[in-house]
């Protein structure tokens, strides 16, 4: 039988008082971070250059990524980027805020990666450029380990697809900006892009196409406008 004052005693505690003011705290600082934080997705480099991150190819997308970063500091005053450190966007992602680390001082860059061992199946050359990011990383999670994010009954720190999902989940949810190097395509970077379409928060879409010289389209979302 539900004993409603048991309940209500329980409520009415200074104990669970205290654990809702904290819990509102908490709910307060993460959404002051969300609101200071872009995040990054986009297709594999077949799509837009090489999977080789200093070749030429891979200038234009750069360029591109470079500008956008820019602008989300100078004019949304962004100070928090996260990667999802896979193949692609991710890691020029990841290594064009480093750079621009150069220029502003207070920039913070995040790895958030699906699992631990993500790149067991990479060239020797992708691998060293995984662990340098892994060592130069202001801050890395390891989303399969969240309780909110976690997939039921998977071993954290291995492979499986779905997991990529909820990494991107991850970044989106904690991220005010989303910058996507997009071709209007299905596929990972889609159900991302879609993903923080429907988000409830309010949100600024970056989109970089590189089927048109890799225009950028900026789309505010949830903003009432």
């Amino acid at each position: 039988m539900f004993d409603f004052k048991k309940v209500l005693e329980r409520m009415n505690s200074e104990e669970y008082k205290q654990e809702k003011a904290q819990q509102a705290e908490r709910e307060r600082i993460a959404e002051e971070l969300r609101k200071r934080t872009a995040c990054f997705t986009g297709h594999r480099p077949d799509r837009y250059g090489h999977y080789d991150i200093k070749h030429e190819k891979n200038k234009p997308i750069i360029k591109a990524l470079t500008g956008a970063i820019e602008m989300l500091i100078e004019e949304e005053k962004l100070n928090r980027f996260i990667s999802g450190g896979a193949l692609g966007i991710d890691t020029l992602g990841f290594f064009s805020v480093h750079k621009i680390k150069e220029k502003y001082l207070n920039i913070k860059n995040i790895l958030a990666v699906p699992f631990d061992d993500q790149d067991r199946k990479w060239s020797p050359e992708q691998k060293k450029w995984y662990r340098r990011m892994i060592e130069l990383a202001d801050e890395i999670i390891y989303v399969d380990t969240l309780s909110e994010y976690a997939l039921k009954d998977m071993t954290a720190g291995k492979y499986h697809p779905a997991k990529l999902q909820k990494r991107n989940e991850y970044m989106v949810d904690h991220s005010y900006a989303v910058v996507a190097v997009w071709d209007g395509s299905n596929g990972g970077t889609g159900n991302c892009v879609r993903y923080a379409r429907k988000a409830y928060e309010s949100r600024v879409l970056f989109t970089i196409d590189p089927r048109y010289d890799n225009h950028l389209d900026v789309r505010y979302i949830g903003h009432g406008i």
